[in-house]
């Protein structure tokens, strides 16, 4: 999967392939700029990336699928506008 931000000529997401367990917790660590907020933002279909797909249980992911992931993720963005 990849992610442009339209500003930017370089991919803040690029060749991303992760895979999550069900029932597990999660978290993300690495420096400033990374991409830990674009791919989560990406996992929960608020951004859409330009290539590749997301996939949950081997099904490609749609508006009702993202509604129940949603319901099922904590989530505290950096910044609240």
């Amino acid at each position: 999967m990849q992610y442009f931000y339209p500003s930017s000529k370089y991919p803040a997401l690029k060749n991303l392939s992760i895979e999550i367990e069900a029932g597990k917790s999660y978290g993300l660590i690495g420096p400033s700029g990374s991409g830990k907020t674009t791919m989560v933002d990406v996992l929960l279909g608020l951004l859409e990336p330009q290539s590749g797909k997301i996939e949950f249980n081997n099904r490609e992911s749609n508006h009702n699928y993202l509604v129940e992931w949603r319901s099922q993720v904590a989530y505290m963005p950096q910044q609240v506008s």
